[in-house]
């Protein structure tokens, strides 16, 4: 991973942690993403 691609990557997975406690549904996604 470049210096561009881990602040990259950090946004979508700070979205996808606030989701997950939202939607239940994401936080199975979450998991097989990771």
């Amino acid at each position: 991973m470049s210096g561009t691609a881990v602040p990259t990557a950090l946004f979508p997975t700070t979205l996808f942690t606030t989701t997950q406690f939202t939607t239940p549904e994401f936080t199975t996604k979450s998991e097989a993403v990771s």
